[in-house]
């Protein structure tokens, strides 16, 4: 193959092979031409370059792509991403009206967390289109099923045709936080645009914690919420997104680049409450909704969905909700409420504690993550889950 990976952008190959697959054409784009500068074997560097590696090219099910690609696709202020699975490639810009702080590229974006997660789900959305859509077609075709569908209009396909960053949010020491992007999504047939403004921040971790005094008869989880004496802990803080100056809510936080749900979780409890948690004492009352199926038996396999989606027209952030039972000696529970000075003061953080009895919970806080934890807790038990 002729060339070297000295190169310009906008510098062409002639074909060759990538993953096994032919290339009759291919592509540097500025970000890649930078990422492979130096280099001298030419495109084959994208298996082996450790810049590229780092974008995600064995990431599973997701290659992130931005050597090479058809030209007549190409657009030369983008590069793209690549869905394996669906064998989707789509276009990844800036848009021209945003200006990123001259250390944030469109590489450090494809390599974040809950960018990589949503290019997977979606990946993983369009591959199972795909094959429905063929299975469709194939069964139509030899009169297998009797269907009122014209299976060769594709209405009902979606297509995504690209990506464009519109802003960014930086965070302390201007790491990236949240990415606000919109994605370029159309009905195949009519070419009628789908909603896709997306604020990007990822995964997050709330806890409903029940703390109960020790020495009474009942312990563990109670059959329901109504006959339950003990009390759930709430944060308040305020909460200016939504003009609230006082928020009472269930203990919650972000997921970071290293976080498992159950340690997050416990982390949160400390930082929130002051009061440790163990991991082993805490239940994903969403693992356990996922894994439970209409028989009311456990099985091996769970929902597509990370968490519950809070904002789903908006918003890719999903929420892992967990439980936790603490006994107290009384006096210890009286400290509780009303506490002060909690939270992260470099953040912003200025949380107080107020305990509200399980009876009242369900009215008491206008927090989704409170209202879904205590119906998941509640109904979990009436199954037997719990």
């Amino acid at each position: 193959m002729a060339g070297s990976c000295q190169q310009k952008p906008g510098q062409q190959f002639g074909s060759t092979l990538y993953k096994g697959k032919e290339v009759d054409e291919a592509f540097i784009s500025p970000t890649a031409a930078r990422i492979l500068g130096g280099h001298k074997s030419g495109l084959s560097c994208a298996r082996s370059h450790p810049g590229l590696e780092k974008l995600g090219t064995k990431q599973p099910g997701v290659v992130y792509f931005a050597t090479k690609f058809p030209m007549k696709n190409h657009n030369k202020d983008a590069d793209s991403i690549f869905l394996e699975r669906s064998n989707t490639r789509v276009p990844l810009k800036f848009d021209p009206s945003f200006t990123p702080p001259k250390d944030i590229s469109l590489e450090q974006i494809i390599g974040l967390n809950p960018f990589k997660d949503w290019c997977n789900d979606l990946d993983r959305e369009l591959e199972s289109q795909r094959r429905r859509h063929s299975q469709i077609k194939s069964a139509t075709a030899k009169n297998d099923i009797d269907i009122d569908i014209d299976v060769n209009d594709d209405a009902d396909i979606v297509q995504i045709n690209g990506i464009t960053i519109t802003s960014l949010v930086l965070f302390r020491n201007n790491k990236l936080g949240f990415v606000n992007l919109n994605v370029d999504g159309k009905w195949k047939k009519s070419q009628v645009s789908i909603p896709g403004s997306v604020f990007m921040r990822g995964g997050s971790v709330a806890v409903l914690l029940i703390v109960r005094p020790k020495g009474i008869e009942k312990s563990g989880y109670i059959p329901s919420y109504e006959d339950d004496d003990g009390y759930a802990v709430l944060t308040v803080q305020p909460r200016i997104p939504i003009a609230r100056l006082s928020m009472a809510e269930l203990p919650a936080g972000m997921l970071d680049d290293n976080s498992k749900f159950e340690g997050k979780a416990a982390a949160e409890i400390q930082e929130e409450t002051g009061i440790t948690i163990q991991q082993s004492d805490m239940v994903d009352l969403t693992g356990l909704m996922e894994s439970h199926n209409q028989s009311g038996q456990p099985t091996a396999t769970t929902l597509k969905a990370r968490g519950l989606y809070p904002s789903a027209g908006g918003c890719d952030e999903f929420v892992r909700l967990f439980a936790s039972v603490k006994e107290m000696d009384a006096e210890q529970i009286e400290r509780l409420s009303g506490k002060t000075g909690l939270g992260v003061a470099e953040e912003g953080e200025q949380i107080s504690l107020q305990l509200v009895p399980m009876k009242q919970l369900w009215c008491s806080s206008s927090d989704v993550k409170t209202l879904a934890a205590l119906q998941l807790h509640d109904q979990l038990i009436r199954c037997g889950l719990l």
